[in-house]
């Protein structure tokens, strides 16, 4: 799950909890399910199957990033994936990005996900298609304007959509600016 996840307590801190009942968030799903449970955060648990099953297998150092409805940093050193002191490594997506910048959800102004996540990205399609852009996103939405998602803008990119090519291009820019600032790899690649 997306969120400052303490796999060692089995704990979500970025939502509220609900602490009446003394059980934690994985306690309260192994009581519900009757089955073990491990709590993970969602880019971690990718940083996981990218070290075992994916780009990642044998190889030592990896940056995993996952853009979705926010942004995330899996990393990968001396082959493990590595969860820092809190378990909250890898949360590039709320590093301050843009000074005075609007308002993120976590409670801080200016972070990488208000400038460059997938629910921004839908955001700005949102607001250019009420404004009288141009673009086929509004047609695959049924002109129903919250039904524009990532996903679709993607759609309408592939069939030579303009508009939504330069949305993707943005997101993509900022996206990179905002991964290479928070790097530690001197080549600078996505792949260390």
């Amino acid at each position: 799950m997306p969120g400052l996840i303490d796999p060692e307590t089995g704990e979500n801190y970025s939502y509220l909890l609900d602490e009446t009942d003394g059980l934690t968030l994985r306690e309260a799903f192994e009581q519900e399910l009757e089955m073990p449970v491990v709590i993970q955060n969602d880019v971690k648990g990718s940083a996981l199957a990218e070290l075992r099953y994916g780009h990642a297998t044998g190889r030592k150092n990896v940056l995993v990033i996952l853009m979705d409805w926010g942004i995330g940093l899996g990393i990968i050193m001396d082959g493990k994936v590595q969860h820092g002191s809190s378990g909250f490594s890898g949360e590039m997506g709320h590093m301050p990005f843009v000074e005075n910048g609007e308002l993120c959800y976590c409670g801080k102004y200016g972070c990488l996900e208000t400038v460059a996540s997938g629910m921004t990205l839908s955001k700005m399609a949102r607001e250019g298609i009420l404004s009288g852009q141009n673009s086929i996103i509004n047609d695959l939405s049924n002109k129903e304007i919250y039904r524009i998602e990532t996903e679709l803008i993607i759609r309408a990119a592939n069939k030579g959509d303009q508009y939504s090519i330069q949305l993707l291009s943005i997101s993509g820019r900022t996206s990179a600016k905002g991964s290479l600032s928070s790097s530690s790899c001197s080549t600078r690649k996505w792949w260390c």
